[in-house]
């Protein structure tokens, strides 16, 4: 609020109160991270799924706001991407896709979806999240692949300039899932001991378009963020403790 008032005034502001500000800001945003991320850590499973889709996307939000767009929860190299929810153009085909896949399935497909642009601001690469609630059979967890991938397909076929597609099904892996995903060529990724796999697709009308699935229970994702955002909480305590 100072810089602002200093700059409304028509005054000069000097780098050490942009740095303070800027610090001040990066703070705050690193604590609403671990604040978030212990929060869903606490629930019970069968109500974490709902949470964590609730939280990568709160209701009224169209994703672009850094601080109610939490899909670096998935990872943070997607912290940039924006709900499809935020472009006029890109809701009106996910609503149309959304239509489509909801007359194969039987119901509403339940995911969250982010999009990155291009150097022509088109959307060139997009995250697709699914939702499976725990204690699902292996046939009902294989239906969520096929729904991931089928869902993936529709909308890189729908947005041309797509060009890569991240997806993500969560969703509770335990023996018999696993050794059904091995035999479909999932492989495992590096988690914190966690059950995470990977299986590259090509989709799209020429089949020209990757797709990185994963497959991976919520807290995986929970484990795997808090693992990330140790590190900012870390280097904030380090700069604390000199200051």
């Amino acid at each position: 609020d100072r810089v602002v008032s200093i700059l409304e005034a028509g005054n000069q502001v000097s780098w050490d109160d942009v740095s303070h500000l800027a610090s001040e800001d990066l703070a705050r945003y690193i604590v609403h991270r671990a604040l978030l991320i212990d929060s869903l850590s606490k629930l019970p499973a069968g109500s974490a799924e709902d949470a964590i889709h609730e939280a990568i996307l709160p209701k009224g939000s169209d994703g672009s706001d850094i601080r109610t767009n939490n899909v670096w929860i998935v990872d943070d190299k997607f912290l940039a991407y924006s709900s499809v929810h935020s472009d006029k153009a890109l809701r009106a085909i996910i609503e149309a896709v959304n239509k489509k896949s909801e007359s194969k399935l039987g119901k509403k497909p339940d995911v969250a979806a982010f999009f990155s642009t291009d150097d022509k601001s088109d959307p060139n690469k997009l995250v697709v999240i699914e939702f499976k609630k725990p204690g699902t059979d292996v046939f009902d967890n294989n239906k969520a692949l096929t729904q991931c991938r089928l869902y993936a397909s529709d909308l890189s076929e729908a947005i041309p300039s797509v060009r890569e597609v991240f997806s993500f099904a969560v969703v509770d892996v335990d023996d018999e899932f696993l050794r059904d995903l091995r035999q479909q060529e999932f492989m495992p990724v590096f988690s914190l001991s966690e059950r995470v796999l990977y299986k590259k697709y090509s989709i799209g009308t020429d089949n020209e378009v990757p797709l990185h699935l994963y497959v991976m229970p919520a807290s995986a994702l929970l484990k795997d963020a808090k693992a990330r955002n140790s590190v900012f909480e870390e280097v904030l305590q380090f700069n604390a403790t000199r200051s």
